[in-house]
């Protein structure tokens, strides 16, 4: 770049110097050519005026006319001044014809002055006539010497001007060769920037497109100037981008999920090695491939659909689908579909759920079996054991009647059992269905209370009702069942003799109930996971008091249908308070 800038300078500064040097001969040429011409002028008005003041002198003598007198006068002073110019614009140095023409005009100006005094004195000399023939005579000799200057001065002019000729084909052929040498440091510039400075900025310029479509880079660039330090920048970067894909890379291809990248025609541009893993395709295979022909004939359309609908909302989108697999086995997958604006394309994870659907099914298999197979069998084992208690076949003796009892109670205990965990079944898949009521709150909290009270008094624990009354909007009976289970959970966990409080109020549009108790209370660490399904929690001295683990997780379901919440606050060694609230005026319902 300084060898671009400073070699033509320097040609440029010595092109203006010739340049200049020649106009400044040329101008000294033309002040001599202007020199010359004065000077021509100048002798010709001397010669002029010379001859005029001469004729008018002795016009003036002849017929003693004083006009002509005063003419030749003023024509004489007109001589004098030319002199005075001529002496100024080409100095007598004695050599030239100026000098001589100069010489000669001063001595015939004193002759004239003479003989002007002469006449100026009305006297006639015989001398006089003398004086006119020297004065004709000095007339030639200043015309001979006038011409002797005309043509010196006139010679001296057209060198000026051949000089001049010469000087103007001089800057013409300076101007001309500038422009000349111009034109070839412009083409040897841009050569040499081509073969260097564009080649180097060509191979930045491909460098980055190279990086940008995950290309190896050309060659480091030699050198140690800005261009190659830019260069080391751009293949440091490249290396630190290829650590960097390498690194995602290895978190892609080590995710269990299946992870794609679709185009807008739904065709697999990129797909991680999971996909091998999952449905026995090599990745070659799979990429490029139409995701749809993947999925099962009959829910090919509803996976296009989906894939369109991540697209138009520009959010992620899930939807659950079944893969062929390379074998022909069928996969569950869920998939989060993203559309991304930037890349134009679906970015897609795809996570294998066949276990998941198929513990589903297992489970609704398990769930049919018990409300089936099991319970209408237990159900009749019950009735049957109802009337055997009762005496209906017969009296029975008190042994008898103790087995009977215990087997009753059995069987209570796994028809309540059943009926909680298809409960909890249907809330997860179906909802909790509510019926609305209006009701006080205090009649509720005292229907629980008379639910509880037998099992209460086999402990000797006293139950306190401080219920507020308040109108209110509910689901009277899954309302009902959770204060019930609630309490039935503190009598079982309070020690004899101890004290159960219920109690409910109204907090702006919200209605709170509470349970507290005397027991054990509950660990700290335990709380979070009270409400879980099949969640048992103590101090761990409860062995004998397990159940299902299903009735805090079903209270909780009824609770947040009423869309309200439920929580417990306890003290180890001092109690536990369960507390649940309901909106007073209840929340719309699809009922």
């Amino acid at each position: 770049m300084i060898l671009f800038i400073t070699v033509p300078l320097l040609i440029e500064s010595v092109f203006f110097v010739a340049l200049f040097a020649q106009f400044q001969e040329l101008q000294s040429e033309l002040k001599n050519e202007e020199e010359a011409v004065d000077c021509l002028v100048l002798v010709n008005r001397i010669f002029v005026g010379a001859m005029s003041g001469a004729g008018n002198l002795f016009s003036s003598q002849a017929f003693g006319q004083k006009k002509l007198y005063i003419q030749a006068m003023t024509d004489f002073d007109e001589v004098d001044k030319h002199i005075l110019e001529l002496k100024k614009v080409a100095p007598p140095d004695g050599n030239t014809a100026v000098s001589g023409f100069v010489a000669i005009i001063e001595q015939a100006q004193s002759m004239f002055q003479t003989t002007a005094n002469d006449v100026h004195e009305d006297e006639f000399k015989v001398e006089n006539f003398k004086m006119a023939g020297q004065a004709k005579s000095f007339l030639k000799r200043l015309q001979i010497s006038g011409l002797k200057v005309i043509e010196e001065k006139s010679r001296l002019r057209d060198e000026v001007r051949k000089r001049q000729k010469e000087i103007r084909a001089k800057i013409e052929i300076i101007i001309q060769s500038g422009i000349a040498i111009n034109f070839v440091l412009a083409i040897i510039a841009v050569s040499s920037f081509g073969l260097t400075l564009g080649k180097r900025f060509r191979v930045l310029f491909d460098n980055t497109f190279r990086i940008a479509a995950n290309k190896p880079l050309n060659p480091p660039l030699k050198g140690s100037d800005e261009i190659s330090k830019l260069d080391q920048v751009i293949h440091k970067m490249d290396q630190e981008l290829v650590i960097t894909r390498q690194r995602e890379r290895a978190i892609i291809d080590n995710t269990a999920e299946i992870i794609c990248s679709l185009d807008q025609a739904c065709r697999v541009l990129e797909v991680n090695s999971a996909v091998q893993k999952r449905l026995g395709y090599l990745e070659d295979d799979f990429r490029g491939s139409i995701f749809q022909s993947h999925v099962v004939t009959d829910q090919r359309q509803n996976a296009y659909d989906s894939l369109q609908q991540a697209r138009e909302s520009n959010k992620e989108y899930s939807f659950e689908t079944q893969l062929v697999a390379k074998g022909g086995d069928v996969r569950d997958m869920e998939v989060t579909a993203q559309w991304s604006e930037h890349d134009r394309g679906i970015f897609c994870i795809l996570r294998d759920i066949t276990a998941r659907k198929e513990s589903e099914r297992l489970k609704q298999e398990v769930i049919a079996m018990v409300s089936h197979d099991l319970r209408a069998p237990l159900t009749s084992i019950g009735m049957s054991l109802d009337m055997i208690v009762d005496g209906i076949f017969g009296a029975i003796n008190d042994r008898g009647m103790k087995v009977a009892t215990a087997a009753q109670q059995s069987v209570s205990s796994l028809i309540a059992m059943i009926n909680d965990l298809l409960d909890i079944e249907r809330a997860e898949s179906t909802g909790v269905q509510l019926y609305y009521e209006q009701i006080d709150s205090a009649k509720v909290v005292s229907r629980a209370l008379e639910v509880v009270k037998p099992e209460a008094d086999s402990k000797a624990i006293v139950l306190k009702d401080e219920c507020a009354s308040v109108d209110c909007k509910i689901d009277i009976e899954r309302i009902n069942r959770v204060l019930v289970n609630l309490l039935n959970n503190a009598i079982k966990f309070s020690p004899n003799k101890s004290t159960i409080v219920a109690s409910c109020k109204k907090d702006g549009d919200i209605l709170q109930f509470e349970v507290s108790d005397q027991g054990a209370g509950i660990p700290e660490d335990k709380i979070d996971s009270v409400f879980e399904k099949f969640k048992q929690v103590g101090t761990g001295s409860e062995g004998e008091k397990k159940g299902s683990g299903l009735g805090l997780a079903i209270c909780k379901s009824m609770v947040e249908a009423h869309g309200g919440k439920i929580g417990v606050r306890s003290t180890l060694g001092k109690g536990s308070t369960f507390w649940f609230t309901v909106p007073v005026a209840g929340i719309p319902t699809d009922s």
